[in-house]
């Protein structure tokens, strides 16, 4: 519902020396690139050198991930299933892979789980599907989030340790979602959230709704994790916006602001949008969605009222 933007250059030159370094280990890397070369087209990763070919699938923008999938779910260009699957089951290449991503998930960033360092890295502390719960870690052992495989490792293992394949979320998310696609993913930077979803408040039924295009993928996203009915619990939030904009009308704030100034010799440092900061709370803008829980309905109501205009 948010996006979360890319890692740093830094971060995914670690991380990728890390699940380089669990795959050496735990996976045939020649048998499992050769495979891979049957089922990802030459447009996305073209090399002859196994390292380069998994470096670059480690690292495949979310762009380039979406663009395998539907390489793949054409159904005419790969027979995926027969090369993937084995009654069902994975193939020895593909399931040493697929069971490589725990390696990396366990591994230690600067001292701390991977899926830490992960949000840390994004600056992210709020899950990116719901923008409700917070996901920061409580020590640099205890991750608060759970590694979402946006294209879910068992049916998508050359897949599981894909970097923008993974979306820090929060369980309740995480479990609802589970092996839906269709979706928008949060390192979609190609989607306009801002523009797609707005939250409004019907004051007479007392409901938290969510605008979109019904034409839109992000209908899917509130429809799977069923958004509209989580944030019916906030409608009290939006509840108390719309009171405070009833007793905190403009030109009220105007002439609380010249009071105060001219009682503390201010000269004009007190405005109206610095007392509307004191009661609504800063102004949202995208970026801070990351980190504040509830920013983008807070932004939407706010700005559904023109309360900051």
């Amino acid at each position: 519902m948010i996006y979360i933007g890319k890692h740093s250059k830094k971060f995914e030159n670690e991380f990728c020396n890390i699940a380089l370094e669990e795959l050496d280990e735990h996976v045939n890397v020649n048998e499992f690139v050769n495979e891979c070369k049957k089922i990802i087209p030459i447009t996305i990763i073209d090399t002859d050198d196994t390292e380069d070919f998994l470096k670059q699938l480690i690292l495949l923008p979310y762009c380039r991930i979406e663009e395998i999938y539907n390489y793949i779910s054409n159904g005419t260009n790969v027979d995926y299933n027969n090369i993937v699957f084995e009654n069902n089951n994975l193939r020895d290449a593909f399931a040493d892979y697929h069971d490589c991503y725990e390696n990396v998930r366990d591994h230690k960033y600067n001292n701390k789980k991977i899926s830490i360092a992960l949000t840390e890295d994004l600056n992210l502390t709020v899950c990116p599907y719901c923008n409700r719960d917070y996901i920061n870690g409580r020590s640099d052992d205890n991750s608060g989030c759970q590694l979402d495989h946006f294209f879910c490792r068992s049916k998508y293992p050359f897949l599981a340790v894909s970097l923008y394949n993974l979306v820090p979320s929060c369980s309740v998310c995480n479990n609802i979602k589970r092996e839906n696609v269709g979706l928008v993913s949060p390192f979609d930077d190609r989607f306009k959230f801002d523009k797609e979803i707005k939250f409004r408040y019907i004051e007479s039924r007392n409901y938290i709704q969510l605008e979109r295009n019904d034409e839109s993928k992000i209908k899917s996203n509130i429809d799977t994790l069923k958004l509209e009915d989580a944030y019916q619990i906030h409608n009290l939030e939006a509840k108390k916006i719309l009171e405070k904009k009833e007793t905190y009308v403009s030109s009220n704030l105007d002439e609380i602001a010249d009071c105060i100034n001219k009682w503390t010799n201010k000269s004009g440092e007190i405005d109206r949008h610095y007392l509307q900061n004191l009661i609504y709370g800063k102004e949202m803008e995208a970026e801070d969605y990351k980190t504040c829980a509830l920013g983008k309905f807070k932004h939407d109501i706010l700005e559904y009222y023109k309360v900051y205009k």
